[in-house]
């Protein structure tokens, strides 16, 4: 028989375990698709919006909102300020933090 402690521990590494798989599943199923890119600059087009998808998620932002925003905004945005339109900046100005721990559009 399993003592408690040990069975609490077991049980706490594998939640944590199912967490980490769970984070990076994105990144295996995709992986048989990306190599379907046809360039090497298709391949660098998708890991630099990659990039910008996971930074959203990290602040969980909506990232349809968040591109939706940026992309009408960019062509008339100062390139001195583009730093700003960078999802952790975009949401501190841009959004409320919302009690789930994300962040709430706001209307602009």
């Amino acid at each position: 028989m399993v003592s408690p402690k040990k069975e609490s521990a077991v049980t706490s590494r594998r939640t944590i375990q199912n967490a980490t798989e769970r984070a990076l599943r994105c990144f295996a199923v995709g992986r048989a698709n990306w190599i379907f890119f046809g360039s090497d600059r298709g391949g660098k087009t998708a890991a630099v919006l990659r990039s910008f998808v996971t930074s959203c998620e990290l602040v969980k932002l909506d990232t349809f909102a968040w591109f939706h925003d940026v992309l009408s905004r960019i062509a008339d945005y100062p390139i001195t300020k583009l730093d700003e339109l960078l999802p952790h900046r975009w949401a501190a100005v841009y959004c409320s933090p919302s009690s789930s721990g994300g962040f709430t559009r706001m209307k602009i």
